[in-house]
């Protein structure tokens, strides 16, 4: 029932009146870009002037596209742990990182994030991330707040922490969109709800139609894995290629 209502809220004509009811104001344009760290290049978009007041069904505080050089310790869990209201999706262009979450129970689940890799992060999550001594580590993040947010990262993180999704796929496609409007200053908070909107609607259909590929696939995949690496093949180590929990295996 509350997909059904969520599907019928996205449709464009509901979005149009929900969002933007003709003849009422339009939010100024406020969103702030910044740019800093690694030779300059690190963009920062801080949408919060014109998302923070209504969050419903969803909408992005902030966004950025960065570059963190070889061998840096990026953020530690002290920067992120409770607190923090938002979600946060992380997609890696070039080169690799690495996040290692920190469990109540002490354990710690490790996932090296290489290209077209993404990471979702809940926002009760303590940990770090690493980046490897021989490479840089370009990757978006966005971090999302509202309802909507949280049903699709909840679907999300019931298959683990960590998506693959192909560069020219539909969902970088709207992260790439988002940017690129907001680089140009060309979002208010009704723009902002709609591309919004349009990411958590794309990230939950390509988690479903991953969910309904064969399941045959996946395990031939595996399987292969395993002969390739059955010297020195572990549980964690599955689970760090496939972006899954080690308890999944």
């Amino acid at each position: 029932k509350a997909i059904a209502g969520l599907n019928s809220l996205l449709d464009k004509k509901r979005l149009s009146m929900y969002f933007c009811i003709e003849g009422k104001h339009r939010d100024h344009i406020m969103q702030n870009i910044y740019r800093d760290g690694y030779d300059g290049q690190n963009i920062w978009i801080d949408f919060r002037d014109i998302s923070l007041a209504d969050q419903f069904p969803a909408t992005v505080s902030t966004a950025g596209d960065r570059t963190i050089p070889p061998g840096t310790h990026y953020h530690s869990s002290i920067d992120y742990q409770n607190g923090r209201d938002f979600f946060r999706l992380q997609y890696t262009h070039e080169g690799m990182g690495r996040i290692v979450y920190r469990n109540p129970d002490g354990t710690r689940d490790i996932y090296d994030l290489g290209v077209e890799k993404c990471v979702f992060i809940p926002r009760i999550q303590n940990f770090e991330y690493f980046n490897p001594d021989d490479c840089c580590w370009n990757f978006i993040y966005i971090n999302f707040r509202g309802e909507f947010a949280e049903r699709v990262f909840t679907e999300l993180l019931t298959k683990g922490p960590v998506h693959t999704f192909r560069k020219d796929s539909d969902c970088v496609a709207e992260f790439q969109n988002l940017l690129h409007l907001g680089l140009h200053r060309n979002l208010d908070s009704c723009d902002l709800k709609k591309i919004t909107c349009g990411i958590l609607t794309e990230l939950q259909k390509a988690c479903r139609q991953k969910d309904s590929s064969s399941e045959d696939d996946f395990q031939r995949e595996a399987a292969d894995w395993i002969q390739k690496h059955y010297r020195e093949a572990t549980v964690q180590g599955m689970a760090e290629h496939f972006g899954l929990t080690e308890k999944y295996f």
